[in-house]
Parts: structure tokens; C-alpha cells; sequence
């Protein structure tokens, strides 16, 4: 259990497409949410159809992973505060070939699946949020795709570590040579040179399974444009809420899923 801080707590306004909601509305959906802990490595179990809930992000950060059919995998997004996990099942799908690596450990809210679908079908504020983040979701998976199809790998790294920091609120992420070259779809030995390259240059700190960012500006000069017009995308339909807090209260923490 997390180490209570006092006088701090969670809510789900902490995750920035909830903090749309009326009010009213918020605190009427409030006690029908359940706070939950996501470790590092875990995936989200239950992203079906059949399953039984979808999930809001205050503090944790995921990554959307294509799995092609033959095991090969690609990160097209993240989700973190700014989203959710579980939309599409609540617009007509059955099956998802995206799976959600959690990056960094922390907490979300999750809101049963049939109560969030009866929401969603009445239409009103909740409809709206969720077609809100289904619109963005779109827009940061066309940019990727063009990033990956036009740019550098050092162009696509930055980007990708960047928005990992802009979203997880530090510096540092622990993840592995390996872990990164699946994510971008790149050979190891590609990430391990270019993480050297970067290392020797001042910008970054590698160590065992451990990456931070030294040098914030320098790694936005080498970024592609992808970096600043996602950003810009964001804040434009989302406008930033108070940092996620460490609970002082019980949670229910899923559990790993096993591949």
C-alpha cells in the first residue's frame, strides 16, 4: 500500500477528461468509481467486451501497443491523465488489438463497464468526453504513423521520451534497451548506440534499466514537429488539472497479466 502523505487524496478530477464533467455530474459519478493501483510492467487485464470495467489514469502511464498477427508489436500512444482505457467497447467493438503496458507505476479509477456503456448510450457529458478522447486518440496515432514513416529514429526516440516526462511528471523512467526497441519497432542494438550517442552529448543518463532526461531543450531541438503539434493538439481540448496525489485510502490492484 502507498505510503499515506496527509491531507493529500485523489479524485477522479484528476484525470483531464473526467475534469470536463459538470460538477454535478462528477459527484454523482464519483461513488461509482473505484481506485485502483497499476505497477510497473502490469497489462490491463479484461480490455474486451466481456470486460468488466474501463479505465481513468490520474497518476499511472500506459502505453498503446499494436500486436500484429504474428507477435510483432508497435506503441501508437499513450494514455495517462489526459485519457482512458476501454472507449471503444462502449462504441460497438468486441475485440482490441491494442494492449496497455503500464510505464509508470501509479493509480486510476475504474468505472464498470455496464454502468459506463448505460452512460455512454444516454449521450449528454459523458458521451461527449469520451468522444472527445476517441477524436485526440485518432489525431496522436495519425501523427505516429507519419513519424514513424518519415522521421529518424533519434527524431522518434526524443519524441517518444519526451511525451513519456511531459506525461509522467519526472524525469526518469525505468525500462530497458529491449523494452524501448518493441515499443518503436527498431533493432536494440539501434537504441542502445543511439542512448550512447545521446549519453556522451550530455542529454540523457542510461543506466540498468533506468533512463533520465539531462538536457529537456536539447532533446526538443532534435524532436520532429510530431512532438510540438501533439502537445499543442492536447492542450488546446484538455487544459491541464492539479497533479495526481499519492492516496491515503485502500485500492484494489489488478492483477499482472501473464502473455
Amino acid at each position: 500500500k502507498p505510503n499515506p502523505i496527509s491531507g493529500l487524496s485523489p479524485s477522479p478530477g484528476q484525470n483531464r477528461l473526467l475534469a470536463q464533467l459538470p460538477k454535478p455530474f462528477l459527484e454523482m459519478l464519483t461513488p461509482q468509481m473505484e481506485l485502483v493501483e497499476l505497477k510497473n510492467g502490469d497489462v490491463l487485464p479484461g480490455l474486451d467486451a466481456r470486460g468488466q470495467y474501463i479505465y481513468f489514469p490520474i497518476s499511472a502511464v500506459m502505453a498503446v501497443i499494436y500486436i500484429l498477427s504474428g507477435g510483432s508489436s508497435l506503441q501508437v500512444a499513450y494514455v495517462a491523465n489526459d485519457g482512458m482505457a476501454g472507449h471503444e467497447f462502449l462504441m460497438g467493438e468486441n475485440h482490441s488489438a491494442n494492449r496497455l503496458l503500464v510505464l509508470k507505476p501509479g493509480y486510476a479509477y475504474r468505472l464498470r463497464m455496464d454502468t459506463a456503456r448505460g452512460l455512454f448510450e444516454l449521450g449528454g457529458h459523458f458521451q461527449l468526453i469520451i468522444l472527445r478522447f476517441s477524436h485526440l486518440l485518432t489525431r496522436r496515432i495519425s501523427q505516429s504513423a507519419a513519424c514513424y514513416r518519415y522521421h529518424s529514429v533519434e527524431q522518434l526516440f526524443c519524441r517518444w521520451l519526451l511525451t513519456y516526462v511531459d506525461k509522467a511528471g519526472e524525469n526518469q523512467i525505468r525500462i530497458t534497451h529491449e523494452v524501448i526497441s518493441h515499443l518503436l519497432g527498431v533493432r536494440r542494438e539501434s537504441i542502445t548506440e543511439l542512448l550512447g550517442k545521446l549519453q556522451k552529448a550530455g542529454l540523457v543518463a542510461s543506466g540498468r534499466a533506468r533512463l533520465e532526461v539531462r538536457d529537456r531543450a536539447a532533446l526538443e531541438a532534435r524532436c520532429c514537429e510530431c512532438y510540438s503539434t501533439v502537445k499543442r493538439d492536447i492542450e488546446a481540448i484538455l487544459p491541464p488539472v492539479p497533479p495526481p496525489l499519492m492516496p491515503a485510502v485502500q485500492y484494489v490492484a489488478p492483477r499482472s497479466a501473464v502473455d
